[in-house]
């Protein structure tokens, strides 16, 4: 029996969120509205997926699949062409958790969830994000029901200077947002809304912009605090993944074409001299943390760098093809994946990256897509962990190590937690799976968990056992029952046109 007597859930995603700066930042007084509440949640660290990348975080977090399932391990998908496919979260329509809730009557709001481009019928609404363009809704006329959606600046194409300002101007129209739907909470049970500025800060900024950022995500968190507060709702805040620093660049690109394992293709000039620039910047100007030096290394990365989306990623633009061994590999934390080729002698190359001393683990099994093949690739990619400090760099830069001073993603994301029958106290030192949210969060609604669902149920976070119903159904169940829903419409919206 679903619970319908369950009272409204908002759930806030930061994307970026760090557990360990907002622990940091509620002692010392930079996030004040969360430090009057944070002794009544559920607070915990939560391992985001490998490497810590936004689309595979938030796809898994709301789908509860974990990465093998999903088939995403980066931002793209390689295939033994070399082909790259950049990934968007509509790939995965029909298995998150607005999609399970829509069979089961509950109605949600979807509220610019990172990377989705096509809102469609769901039981409830959805707005995508003004950082992928105009905003879009389903249904289309939803900015007639809500009037703060004309506000929003639209952040696809900007600039990297004038991304941090137009992010706050979003937020706070997001804050009007939260309080024009507390008052039509009748079209909705479940909330979610997502934020992107302490990301964009972490990428486009300095520690000052950082700071700045969670200063204003505090005033979001008090405000959705206040409004569940005053009508006894629950709170979820949940992020992708944290932050942290770097103390040092290795250029994987260079230190593979000095081991003889890839070729740099013909590099012109004026590259060559963006990659001096970029080198020095980094190494330089970003030791004394100076905003110039954020703006100047983002306008070289997005005028020489980039690549359209959907075109062949800028690591193809640098390394030769159809010569090199290592044809594939990125970069975005202290993480690193290679797609690597067959003909690649598998224990000399592991034995020279595991004796390296910045080396922590490699991880994964790489296996190969086609063996018969001669252009074989293994597209399960490996994953090098690299010290905590140390940040990997895919471009061809004139050094393979040297010190910096930047921001890149880190492994735990945060979770907090709050309402009547969550168990207040800080469990920071404990970590949960960010496959575990969406099975909690069904339980607590009293929804049949996908059977294909790996997570566990967080019930230490509850007072109670008897708030949440612990239930499994088949998925292929679950896509027959979606499959009848979809034919009733259909002829449903037949029968309207006869």
């Amino acid at each position: 029996m679903i619970n319908k007597h369950m009272q409204p859930i908002i759930i806030l995603g930061i994307d970026g969120l760090d557990p360990c700066l907002v622990k940091k930042f509620v002692e010392t007084g930079i996030m004040p509205r969360l430090r009057k509440y944070v002794k009544r949640c559920f607070f915990a660290k939560m391992l985001s997926t490998i490497p810590p990348l936004t689309i595979p975080a938030w796809a898994s977090l709301f789908t509860g699949l974990d990465q093998s399932q999903l088939q995403a391990y980066d931002m793209f998908r390689v295939n033994k062409h070399f082909n790259i496919k950049f990934l968007t979260n509509d790939i995965w329509r029909g298995e998150y958790l607005w999609d399970i809730l829509s069979l089961y009557g509950i109605k949600m709001g979807v509220l610019f969830f990172p990377f989705l481009y096509n809102p469609y019928p769901i039981n409830g609404f959805m707005i995508t994000d003004p950082v992928l363009g105009k905003i879009k809704t389903y249904p289309p006329n939803l900015h007639l029901h809500l009037s703060c959606l004309t506000e929003f600046t639209v952040l696809h194409n900007i600039l990297p200077p004038l991304m941090i300002h137009s992010s706050k101007k979003n937020l706070r129209c997001k804050m009007k947002l939260l309080n024009e739907l507390e008052h039509k909470s009748d079209g909705w049970q479940v909330l979610f809304l997502q934020d992107g500025l302490s990301d964009i800060s972490m990428h486009q900024g300095n520690l000052k912009d950082i700071i700045e950022a969670y200063s204003l995500i505090d005033e979001l968190i008090g405000n959705a605090f206040e409004i569940c507060e005053s009508n006894n709702w629950y709170l979820l805040i949940v992020s992708d993944h944290g932050l942290q620093r770097a103390k040092r660049v290795f250029s994987i690109g260079t230190y593979f074409v000095v081991k003889g394992l890839t070729k740099l293709r013909e590099i012109s000039p004026l590259t060559k001299l963006s990659l001096v620039l970029y080198q020095f910047l980094l190494s330089e100007l970003a030791k004394v943390d100076h905003k110039l030096s954020r703006i100047l290394i983002n306008l070289i990365k997005h005028l020489k760098f980039k690549s359209s989306r959907g075109s062949k990623k800028s690591t193809i633009q640098f390394y030769d093809i159809s010569s090199t061994i290592i044809p594939y590999f990125s970069v975005g934390s202290n993480f690193a994946n290679l797609w690597i080729g067959k003909i690649l002698s598998h224990d000399r190359f592991l034995h020279d990256l595991s004796n390296l001393p910045i080396m922590e683990k490699i991880r994964g099994k790489a296996y190969c897509h086609n063996d018969g093949a001669k252009d074989g690739m293994y597209l399960t990619p490996l994953t090098l962990e690299f010290r905590e400090d140390i940040q990997p760099e895919y471009l061809p830069l004139p050094k393979i190590m040297f010190r910096t001073n930047g921001f890149m993603h880190r492994k735990y994301a945060t979770f907090i937690a709050y309402g009547p029958s969550i168990k207040g106290g800080l469990k920071f030192d404990y970590s949960i799976s960010i496959i575990d949210f969406l099975p909690t969060l069904l339980a607590m609604l009293h929804v049949p968990i996908p059977d294909d669902r790996h997570g566990r149920i967080i019930t230490e976070m509850f007072k109670s056992q008897d708030v949440i119903k612990i239930q499994y159904i088949p998925k292929p169940r679950i896509s027959v029952i979606m499959k009848l829903k979809g034919l009733k419409k259909a002829l449903s919206h037949r029968q309207d046109i006869q």
